[in-house]
């Protein structure tokens, strides 16, 4: 007996020699099973926004799904553990099984968008939530993804089946493996968002991880042929008892030692508060990281690289279940410690971390510092709890692979309640404070409950209680101010008065005042100015280019979907043609901004009644809609981030077209200062390919592109007066007047976009050029895409169409900011005169006025250039024009008008004025005096001293459009108001004056300042008073003499 137990034993040590001559082997590719692992969760992650939207119910719920599919594949292979005679073998089936399945997921995904779109589409246009859905997204999500995820979350226990063959080995060879998987996680984090994403695209970046698969099934079969075959479940075991004994059952397996049960929960509730530091530290290291493919791949490697080596430390040390259940216990207090004391080294850092997206695309050693020195101390004790709780968990070496089955399972149990409950009711209830407050009391509650399984408990649970709440007392968290006012986007903080905060379900948004307006963010980057009462109409010419280019181009639209609300100001715009504005707008908490300010604001969006706000996504939003749009306008402020990228894809272009009408239009917003050359062309081509027609415009130079796609031709420029009739008001507030000046905005037509975007490649889903280059250009410090110089360059201007007026189109091109445009246009102009003439306004337009005089002078005299010479030659000489012959020939009752207000106000005579002012009024909006005659009919008003003729002349001034009004017209609306006694209209000119220019003309300080100090101001207005008073007396005086 005693030799048979001897060859037994030496048996046993045999196999164990075998093992370990293959776990290097095994380790490697436990190494590749973590990376492709994370590889596929990132391809998934972004195949599921594609198809449900970017939601956080679709985001959470896809997440929850994924880690169901962990932990229910961890139970199972907890089952048969032990009756898995070969688990190296096993697991390479598994890791053959999981690549087989991820080439069948994206097939999957086309089935299930069909059958989202059958269940849910309907009339109107649907918001995100309720039962149904959520149950929809889980139960598709867990059906396409629970073969992989299962097999993922099988491996760890097979393999810890095979390395471990020791009591002693226990926790080491279990934490081990845990801390080779977690490396291997962060290496496939890092390399799908740096390399393989950005270099091969969606696709290729999967069939890296399924060749990864096939390698380590290969090396897997390989090692098993080294390996000895695990025993059974009821195989001998060499004891002193005799051969009469055998192992126990894998039944019997199970936890029966104190604290066996216990620890399950501990870890349960361990994993809730994992993850709910996962999503706060996600949430505000974005503030300063930002929201790039790069941040998030540097915050989710530095979050596992802690994970990692806190195992690694931990196997080590769980050698024996006393010292695991002690070593968990100062764990979790670790934990709730280094958690804690996070935030403020992460508010410390904040003002090192100011536009670290714009200074390095989002992916830098300084960013993963700060990500690392944030997350690291308190992940490296999250990865730590692993190794000891499967120490405490396992009966035996033979109970390895159930024990860490579950405690694996148990964890990620917890971590998905954790994910779930701190982004839909933690943060958003209680804010980031009380969350981590929240999360931290769990992890000191757990202190104490590992310490209880140490004997004697009483004396331990006495002497860690009271340093841990002394520590948890001098750690108490407060509201991160500092980094929450932290832009990714600027060195500078978030500056101004907190007018509304709320941490939202996707998103964190603040409303701050400053300056004398609103502004709103989103993650710390700006998503739009709102004006308050009395303020000046708005001037942004995007803005205006973007409410009015779909009834531009197509008159009779009227229904529009708008994609993004911002700051609503985009909805003031939009034409009273237009009958229904629909509204989709992601974050909830934006709408809730908006409606915080309503009373306030120069005008609310939210009580007109054709705008409906709908919460979701604009993708799913538009694939469950019934409707059919005359145009969509989408608005994405930051066009490289995940929410935004997938709306400049050729799949999104594509669902747009599906819900326009035949002639229906989709307007697309980019950022000059987020393309360079090639991702335009990108742009356009892909645009190009959903819809035949496609058009580039661009309000002014340096404003945003806009891009617009139809099925139908477009009207041609010279039918533009349909167009501004049917909404003349809004068209004449944005200096849309006449032809011309549409055609002025016009960069490309559609045969210079096709030209332009010739070879070009796709933007897809699958291949995002934009997401991937467009964070790096500000790193690269490239300026802003200079459109029209591309244009010119190229040769790709739109020819002036027969029916246009030269000269008027100059005019608009240079009101525009388009200099070398309009030069180009005047060179070519077919004859002497019109190119004499179009030179003229060039020279007057680049403060060369006797140039444009003299040329002025002489097309009068000749008998040619018309009313844009005589207009030209009254607004050079103005009061003198009285006495030049040339601007008395001919024209209109209105010009003589103007040329007598000139020389009245001169004078002193501005109540003459009034007796000209039918005249004045009667000058159209087309007319190139127009702007003059507005002025000097307000100039009258406000000098007769009437209190409602002050305020008729407010009223003429705000009819001038963006790039017309001056500081001169700021002043006299300023001064209006005062007339008027009305000081939100006083503080709102004032406060334009301050924004055309960060210091203001000397002069125009002193007299705002004196309209200030003389205003009767209420106390709801008097900070606005006060910052305006402080911003004008930092204007440098006039100079000597002057």
């Amino acid at each position: 007996m005693a030799e048979r137990a001897a060859r037994a034993a030496e048996g046993l040590r045999e196999r164990a020699a075998a093992a370990d001559r293959t776990l290097a082997l095994v380790l490697a590719c436990f190494f590749l099973s973590g990376a492709s692992a994370l590889v596929y969760q990132t391809a998934w992650t972004r195949e599921f926004a594609f198809a449900f939207g970017t939601s956080e119910l679709a985001v959470a719920t896809v997440l929850a799904a994924y880690m169901g599919g962990l932990a229910a594949g961890a139970a199972l292979a907890g089952r048969v553990a032990t009756r898995v005679r070969r688990p190296v073998l096993a697991y390479g089936v598994l890791e053959l099984a999981i690549g087989v399945a991820a080439l069948l997921v994206p097939a999957a995904m086309r089935g299930a968008t069909a059958l989202y779109v059958a269940l849910f589409a309907g009339p109107g246009t649907p918001a995100v939530g309720g039962l149904g859905t959520a149950l929809f997204y889980a139960a598709c999500a867990f059906a396409i993804l629970a073969v992989p995820t299962a097999c993922m979350g099988a491996t760890l226990p097979l393999l810890a089946r095979h390395a471990v063959r020791d009591d002693r080995e226990l926790g080491g060879r279990v934490g081990l493996l845990y801390a080779v998987n977690a490396l291997g996680a962060v290496a496939g984090t890092l390399a799908a968002g740096f390399v393989l994403v950005p270099r091969l695209g969606l696709g290729p970046t999967v069939g890296c991880a399924v060749a990864a698969n096939a390698l380590i099934f290969g090396l897997a079969v390989l090692a098993a042929r080294g390996a000895p075959a695990a025993p059974g479940p009821a195989a001998a075991a060499p004891e002193a008892a005799g051969p009469r004994r055998r192992a126990a059952p894998a039944a019997a397996l199970r936890p029966t030692a104190a604290g066996g049960r216990a620890v399950l929960a501990l870890m349960l509730v361990s994993g809730a508060a994992s993850f709910t530091y996962e999503v706060l530290w996600t949430r505000l290291l974005g503030q300063l990281l930002g929201a790039s493919v790069y941040a998030f791949a540097t915050m989710l490697a530095s979050f596992l690289v802690g994970i990692a080596l806190g195992a690694a430390a931990a196997a080590r040390l769980a050698t024996d279940r006393r010292r695991a259940a002690a070593g968990l216990a100062a764990a979790e207090a670790a934990v709730a410690a280094f958690s804690l004391a996070a935030l403020p080294v992460l508010e410390a850092l904040a003002g090192w971390a100011g536009g670290l997206e714009a200074r390095t695309g989002g992916g830098s050693p300084l960013g993963a510092a700060i990500a690392g020195a944030t997350l690291l101390p308190s992940t490296l004790a999250i990865g730590a709890t692993f190794p000891f709780a499967v120490r405490i968990a396992a009966v035996g070496a033979e109970d390895a692979g159930p024990a860490s089955a579950r405690v694996y399972a148990w964890n990620t149990v917890g971590a998905i309640a954790g994910a779930l409950g701190a982004g839909f009711a933690l943060i958003p209830a209680l804010g980031f404070a009380a969350t981590l407050a929240a999360a931290a009391l769990a992890n000191a509650a757990l202190a104490l409950g590992a310490l209880a399984l140490v004997p004697p408990p009483r004396r331990r649970l006495a002497a860690l209680a009271l340093p841990l709440a002394a520590g948890l007392a001098a750690l108490w968290p407060q509201t991160p101010w500092r980094v929450l006012r932290t832009t990714p986007q600027s060195r500078a903080p978030l500056a101004g008065e907190l007018r509304f905060f709320a941490a939202g379900r996707s998103t964190t948004v603040l409303l701050l005042e400053r300056d004398g307006a609103f502004f709103l963010t989103n993650n710390g980057l700006p998503e739009a100015a709102v004006l308050p009462r009395g303020a000046v109409p708005v001037r942004d010419a995007t803005l205006h280019g973007l409410a009015l280019l779909p009834t531009l181009l197509r008159p009779d639209a009227r229904r529009v979907l708008v994609v993004g609300l911002g700051g609503g100001s985009l909805l003031e715009l939009v034409p009273p043609s237009v009958e229904r504005l629909d509204v989709v707008e992601l974050e909830p908490e934006v709408v809730a901004a908006n409606a915080a300010i309503g009373p306030e604001r120069r005008a609310d969006p939210l009580v007109d009644p054709r705008v409906r706000v709908v919460a979701n996504d604009a993708r799913s939003a538009l694939a469950l809609s019934g409707e059919r749009f005359d145009a969509i306008v989408s608005q994405p402020s930051h066009p490289w981030t995940a929410g935004a990228s997938h709306l400049y894809t050729r799949e999104f272009f594509e669902l747009a077209r599906s819900r326009l009408r035949e002639d229906g239009v989709l307007v697309q917003w980019i950022g000059p200062t987020y393309v360079d050359e090639a991702l335009l062309r990108i742009l356009v081509a892909t645009l190009a390919d959903a819809f035949p027609h496609v058009r580039v415009y661009q309000a002014r130079r340096a404003a945003g592109i806009v891009l617009a796609g139809s099925r139908a031709p477009f009207a041609g420029p010279a039918d533009a007066g349909a167009a501004l009739a049917a909404a003349p008001e809004a068209f004449t507030a944005a200096g849309l007047r006449r032809a011309e000046d549409a055609f002025a905005s016009l960069l490309l037509d559609e045969e210079g976009a096709r030209r332009f975007a010739a070879g070009a490649p796709l933007n897809t889903d699958r291949r995002n050029h934009l997401q991937i280059r467009s964070p790096r250009l500000r790193a690269e410090r490239a300026p802003a895409l200079a459109l029209e110089d591309l244009v010119l360059r190229r040769g790709l201007a739109p020819p002036v169409p027969p029916g246009l007026d030269r000269a008027a189109l100059v005019r608009a091109l240079l009101a525009r900011g388009f200099a070398a445009r309009a030069r180009a246009v005047a060179a070519e102009s077919p004859d002497a005169g019109a190119r004499r003439l179009a030179l003229a306004l060039v020279a007057e337009r680049s403060g060369r006025g006797d140039l444009a005089l003299a040329e002025y002078r002489a097309l009068l005299d000749a008998g040619a250039g018309g009313v844009e010479a005589r207009a030209g030659l009254i607004r050079v000489l103005r009061e003198r024009a009285a006495s030049e012959p040339s601007a008395r020939r001919g024209g209109e009752p209105g010009e003589a008008a103007l040329v007598r207000a000139f020389a009245r106000l001169a004078t002193g005579e501005p109540a003459a004025v009034l007796e000209d002012d039918a005249a004045l009024a009667a000058l159209p909006p087309s007319h190139p005096l127009y702007a003059d005659a507005i002025r000097v009919r307000a100039e009258a008003r406000i000098a007769s001293g009437v209190p409602a003729r002050a305020r008729e002349a407010a009223r003429l001034l705000d009819l001038l459009a963006p790039g017309e009004a001056g500081p001169a017209d700021f002043l006299a609306r300023a001064r209006a108001a005062a007339t008027a006694r009305d000081p939100a209209l006083l503080l709102g000119s004032v406060e334009a004056l301050l924004a055309h220019a960060r210091r203001p003309d000397p002069a125009h300080a002193g007299a705002a300042l004196a309209l200030l100090a003389r205003a009767d101001v209420p106390a709801e207005l008097a900070r606005r008073r006060d910052d305006a008073a402080r911003r004008l007396r930092a204007t440098p005086p006039p100079a000597a003499g002057v």
